[in-house]
Parts: structure tokens; sequence; C-alpha cells
């Protein structure tokens, strides 16, 4: 595919209060501007970013795994609205979705790989090509002016430095368009992607609009909810968890037009946070499917057979209450955490029954069976797999072992 569109964005923000702060450091050849009460602000006004050529669209989806190749012709505006030909200087680029795979040639890439930085000179970046993969839903690559921290470009004869820096250019692509947004392949991303040095994954930290598929709630917690796209044929790699801050507008069986927010890793476990919104437009009146039951077997290979079901409504059977260590006791008295296992004095997950059965308490039935479990499962790098218990009636008849 091939085209030539454009999309720019103005000066934003105010920057204030960064002592020794300058505008790019390639802003040496530009003459300062500077306002009122002494502040330094950008010699420019924004950039154009024309999207050239992209191997994917909207008729053309990639696969969440594939990656997109675009080509963008970026130039610095000034003030007059007339490219401003003789600026040359450091810009960030940036993508919203994904991560950049392939870079240009002379870029440096941050450690996420969500964006990188490099010199523009001649007021332009005449031909920048980019392999953006692991994107969700649409997004946008963005071009920023960088704020460094070395003042010598814009010190005054005696050494000083302004002390706030007025608004930077910044521009951004028309909108780009990724692998469908739905659970499916946002998990399957999350799963795929962790990157153990920086800690993060491919989205962590990144917006997403999920509204593909049919979301029904099949859990709510005093702080959240957890959603299943109903859709998919077999529900693995279909469930995540929404964290609302207080307690939501849902119910089980809630059917949702959309929820957004950001992605989250927390801990091991995959959250929409950060403010997420959601819409409920039928409430208690879908159909919420069985509980996926896992074994012992499952347990014993979690990373192949159980983390396609974090977040899912699950079932355990045939467990056993496990004796509490002085650590599991503090973490009962804190969290309501408690163990269990597929055999007395295994502790293969935890449980989290303190809303669902207040009734119950656990350090009293050490080594004690339980015929069945239902719940929604999280996970915790300390805690491991984690069974949230919704009512009472997740909790099967205790029988003695």
């Amino acid at each position: 595919m091939s085209r030539t569109t454009r999309h720019a964005w103005g000066r934003v923000g105010d920057l204030a209060g960064l002592c020794l702060a300058v505008m790019l450091a390639a802003a040496c050849q530009q003459e300062q501007v500077v306002e009122p009460g002494g502040s330094l602000r950008s010699p420019l006004s924004y950039f154009t970013v024309e999207l050239v050529n992209a191997s994917h669209d909207a008729d053309n989806l990639p696969a969440y795994n594939e990656e997109t190749t675009v080509t963008l012709a970026v130039t610095a505006m000034g003030d007059d609205g007339q490219k401003a030909e003789a600026y040359s200087g450091q810009v960030r680029v940036k993508t919203t979705t994904g991560t950049i795979r392939t870079k240009p040639q002379g870029m440096v890439l941050n450690a996420d790989k969500h964006s990188g930085v490099m010199t523009m000179t001649g007021g332009s970046l005449p031909e920048l090509t980019l392999g953006i993969k692991w994107g969700l839903g649409q997004g946008r690559i963005v071009v920023e002016e960088t704020i460094t921290g070395v003042a010598d470009h814009y010190r005054d004869g005696v050494g000083a430095a302004p002390s706030t820096v007025r608004g930077v250019a910044v521009g951004a692509s028309p909108v780009l368009t990724f692998a469908p947004a739905n659970i499916i392949n946002m998990q399957r991303i999350m799963a795929e992607t962790y990157d153990l040095e920086v800690d993060e994954t491919a989205l962590n930290g990144q917006p997403v609009i999920i509204s593909t598929g049919k979301l029904v709630v099949t859990g709510c917690t005093a702080d959240g909810f957890f959603a299943t796209d109903v859709s998919q044929p077999d529900l693995a790699w279909s469930h995540v968890y929404v964290y609302t801050w207080s307690s939501p507008f849902a119910d089980v069986g809630s059917v949702l037009r959309y929820f957004s927010g950001m992605v989250s890793d927390f801990y091991g476990f995959t959250e929409i946070s950060s403010f997420p919104d959601w819409d409920v437009v039928a409430l208690k009146e879908a159909w919420v499917p069985e509980p996926h039951l896992l074994t012992a077997t499952d347990f014993a290979s979690a990373a192949t057979l159980v983390e396609p079901w974090e977040a899912a409504l699950v079932k355990v059977e045939n467990v056993c209450v496990s004796a509490m260590t002085q650590d599991q006791l503090e973490s009962y008295q804190t969290y309501g955490q408690w163990p269990a296992g597929f055999a007395c004095g295994k502790s293969d997950f935890v449980v989290v029954s303190s809303d669902a059965a207040p009734a119950f308490d656990p350090r009293t039935m050490s080594g004690q069976a339980i015929n069945f479990m239902i719940g929604n499962l999280k996970q915790h790098f300390s805690a491991g797999y984690i069974l949230v218990l919704r009512t009472e009636n997740d909790l099967g008849l205790l029988n003695a072992r």
C-alpha cells in the first residue's frame, strides 16, 4: 500500500522548573527565543509527519506477532508555518502501541523499545522507516523535541542557564492500524514479550481500547472486575482483569460494549488500569461460561497450561487446605490469602475467600479436603497463582481426609 497523508500537532505543554534544562541539544544553531521572565521556548512550532507507506492497513490487518513497516516523512515547522530549514536537533520518535523492532540508521532505542532518539538535520527526516511489532488496535508514530539536561548551548557569558523551558514541538502521524484490539491478542503479546532485563512487556504502560468480541463479566472484586471474550472458540487467552480502583458498576453476567485504560503488568498479572473506562450495555443478563477445570497436571506445567487461563473463571477439584508457615500466616492476616494443594502438605496455589465466604477460616481446616473451588485466577510473582472466590457457593463442601 502506498499513500501520502499528513497529520500534525502544535506546541504542547509548559515544562517549568527544570533546573539547567534547555531545548534540544542541536538548537545551538538556532536563535534562542526568550519569553517574559527569561524562560526559553522552542524555535519550532510543530512537526508534520506524513505517512508515505505502510505494509498493513484496515483492509490488511497484521497478526498479533507480525511486524508492520511504516515509512514517514517528518518536517520541522517554524512559527511562520514554513519549513525550518536551518533546524538541526535531537528528536524523539515513539510508537503509541507496540515496540520498534526495526530502526533506521542513527536511532538510539530506549530500553523498552517504545521510542528512540535520533538527530534531524536540515529541518527534516525525509524518509524515516520503522518496523513496529506487537502493536494492538490503532496507534500513531509521535515525533517530539527532546529536552536535555545539558545547558551549554543556552548559557550566558557568566555560565548561567535558564530555569524554565516553555513548550516543545510535537507532531503525530495519521492513525495506523495494527492487530485487532481484542483480549486474546493482548494477552498473547503480554505473555510472549516479557523482557526480564527491563521488567516490562511490549504493551506495558500503553493505552488500549478493547471493543472486539462479546465481553462478559465473570467475576467482581471490591476494586475491579474480570472480563472474558466469550466469542472465542476455546476461551484460552481470552480473559483480563480491569482494575477500577473502587467497586465497579458491573456484576457477574454483565455485557460490556468496551473497556479501555493502560495495560499494566502488575507483578506478573496483566491488568487494565490507570483510570479505566467501560460501558455496561446489559446488567447480569449474559451467559457466563462454565469454569475451566485445572488439574495437578496443569499446575505442574503452569507456564503453558495455566497461563492461558489467567483472569478466567476456573475450577479445581479434590484439593486440600495446606498448613500455613509463619510467612503464609502473615500473608493471610494481611491479604486474606491461604495455601491449598492437590495433595496435603503441598501448596499449588493460594485462595482468597474472605469476601466470598467470611465465615470460613482456613486456619482451622489444615489437612481437610475441599470437594471443589471456583473462582477467577490471578497471579503474583511472590504468591504464584491466586484463586479469587466470588460467593460461598464457589467453596465446595468440606470432607475429612
